[in-house]
């Protein structure tokens, strides 16, 4: 005939529901595995980036004097805004004339207006 047995038939009848149970949760859970998996790589990357940009602190303090610690350390972020890497020639201080200092005197001198402590000269 067609080779299932009433002994498959049983089978089939105990694990069905068993199967549509699991299938069915797994189609209807709230909870999306992707979800989960996300948030991990999130976390991942926000370990790795606080842990690189200690390493770049500590390489821009170690290589401060040589000015090249973007070059071994470079920025991985996005739109870290821009920095002036080159430095300013100092220009050669030009000496100031002195110019001639006359005393200085006020007009009237600054006195109360007659009460005590303060007297009108």
């Amino acid at each position: 005939m067609c080779g299932v047995t009433v002994d498959d038939l049983d089978r089939g009848a105990l694990l069905g529901p068993a199967v549509f149970a699991w299938a069915s949760r797994r189609d209807n859970d709230p909870v999306k595995p992707t979800s989960s998996g996300s948030l991990q790589v999130r976390k991942a990357w926000t370990l790795l980036d606080r842990a690189y940009a200690q390493c770049r602190r500590g390489i821009g303090y170690f290589r401060f004097d040589e000015g090249d610690a973007d070059t071994i350390a470079p920025n991985v972020r996005r739109n870290a805004g821009a920095r002036n890497v080159s430095r300013p020639e100092p220009q050669p201080e030009q000496p100031v004339a002195p110019t001639p200092e006359s005393p200085v005197s006020p007009a009237e001198p600054a006195v109360g207006p007659g009460d005590a402590p303060f007297v009108n000269r």
